[in-house]
């Protein structure tokens, strides 16, 4: 789930008098290396970690230091997950030992923080203020403790995490970050900068990167866009002094398609301070932009081979681009083996000109009863041909073109975002009965998300290895 910008944050009140003029003076003190000194430990990878700030907040941590080498300056690059903390919350999963593996590669820990709100969800932030003076009590402890190098500190938050970068962490006391940078990834807004930043801080690489497809209705709550957010934090920066800021935007990628550590990796390639081991060689896969390190590299050439789903004439297969439902009706009469059918003169769709590219393919698919379209007041039916096409209706598509076997779904839904009562249960159920798509490792299929080429690829290879 990911923040409405409008709603209001929820606050805590700071300490006052002596005791905030104390934490304030401890606190940076710590975090500037101002403070007593003391022999820093070596850092040592743990999960779990209690923490309980000044403020009385408490939470954990995940820290990762495999690699390190203690003879030279450590530093450190902290991840802010999304709501509901998925990733924070699986110290061992994929994204974060990616994170872990590209941060050590520059002799920093990695630090994965779980936010100390339990209000519902959990989120970053909705109280945003009391969960930043945790977090700055955090960093300047594990600052003091492993005598981490202040001078390259990165940052990196997904989703509600973004925002919570963008909006707390380099918005108010700041300061303590003399080097590294940010990467923003699927929002990133911004509000009041609370502390003025200073060169150093105004310096920083701050990437912002949000997909052209993740605007509002891409993920929860539907009126949000992050797009939109992210569009903002970075202008609102850039005003601000802010002089390396950027905004990219790649297309076809919606909000549950980031590769957040590949992210991470690119900018740390571009901008980090230290020596960086040259990548190994890519071995070609299918397509030039489909290495054969790909994770459905052998699906996208099965696909490839077969002509199911074909490239574009620069030999590019766009793994991220969206299917539209025309390019949808073109790979499933491929896969039936494209069969001999003469279409009818007058099409049956007032969208879809006999002269349509994928005219035969499209009428085609009418006459199977895969897609029927959708029907006007007048009696006429609509295609629409280049609407992308969603996970709930490729489940459709792939059951219809099986032939609506007797299946008889589950009283239990097996997608934890997917009611038994909604439109398209039985086809998606049937879906994952049958291996086609088991959905994410979160329990969601999401049901309202656009189907990739890489993914599609994987589910005609899958429907053709079941039937």
């Amino acid at each position: 789930m990911t923040p409405h910008i409008a709603r209001r944050f929820r606050t805590a009140s700071r300490p006052l008098g002596a005791l905030a003029a104390v934490v304030s003076l401890v606190l940076s003190s710590f975090l500037l290396g101002t403070g007593p000194a003391a022999a820093a430990e070596t850092p040592t990878t743990g999960f779990t970690r209690g923490f309980t700030a000044p403020n009385g907040l408490s939470s954990t941590y995940n820290l990762y230091a495999d690699g390190i080498d203690r003879s030279k300056p450590v530093g450190v690059a902290f991840y802010f997950d999304g709501d509901g903390q998925y990733w924070a919350q699986r110290p061992t999963g994929s994204v974060v030992r990616d994170m872990a593996r590209h941060a050590a590669a520059r002799n920093m820990v990695l630090v994965v923080p779980l936010s100390p709100d339990r209000t519902g969800s959990r989120t970053w932030w909705e109280n945003i203020d009391a969960n930043g003076d945790w977090f700055r009590a955090l960093s300047g402890h594990l600052v003091q403790r492993y005598g981490l190098d202040t001078n390259r500190v990165w940052l990196t938050g997904y989703s509600g995490g973004a925002e919570f970068i963008t909006m707390e962490v380099l918005a108010d006391r700041q300061n303590w970050i003399r080097g590294g940078g940010a990467v923003v990834i699927g929002g990133g807004g911004a509000r009041k900068m609370q502390t003025a930043p200073s060169a150093a801080v105004k310096s920083l690489p701050i990437q912002w990167v949000t997909g052209a497809d993740d605007v509002a209705g891409a993920t929860q709550p539907a009126t949000w866009s992050a797009l939109a957010s992210a569009r903002r934090g970075q202008q609102s920066y850039a005003a601000q002094g802010f002089t390396r800021t950027s905004l990219q935007v790649p297309a076809g990628v919606n909000h549950h398609e980031y590769d957040q550590a590949a992210l991470l990796d690119a900018a740390l390639r571009t901008y980090g301070s230290a020596s960086v081991p040259a990548p190994a060689p890519v071995v070609p896969g299918p397509f030039t932009d489909v290495p054969a390190t790909h994770p459905f590299a052998p699906e996208i050439t099965w696909v490839k081979n077969r002509a199911v789903l074909r490239g574009w004439p620069d030999g590019t297969y766009r793994p991220a681009h969206q299917m539209t439902r025309e390019q949808v009706a073109a790979a499933l009469y491929r896969l039936a083996g494209s069969p001999a059918y003469t279409p009818p003169r007058t099409s049956p769709f007032t969208d879809v000109p006999t002269s349509h590219v994928f005219y035969q393919q499209i009428a085609w698919l009418h006459a199977k009863g895969i897609s029927t379209g959708w029907a006007a007041a007048d009696g006429t039916r609509t295609y629409k041909p280049a609407q992308r096409v969603s996970r709930d209706q490729m489940a459709a598509f792939f059951y219809r073109q099986a032939g609506k076997p007797a299946y008889t779904p589950p009283r239990t839904s097996p997608f934890v975002d997917v009611s038994t009562g909604q439109g398209f249960y039985k086809e998606m159920a049937w879906l994952q009965a049958t291996g086609i798509s088991n959905g994410w490792k979160d329990g969601t299929y999401r049901p309202g998300a656009g189907t990739s080429r890489d993914v599609m690829a994987a589910f005609l290879h899958r429907y053709a290895e079941n039937s």
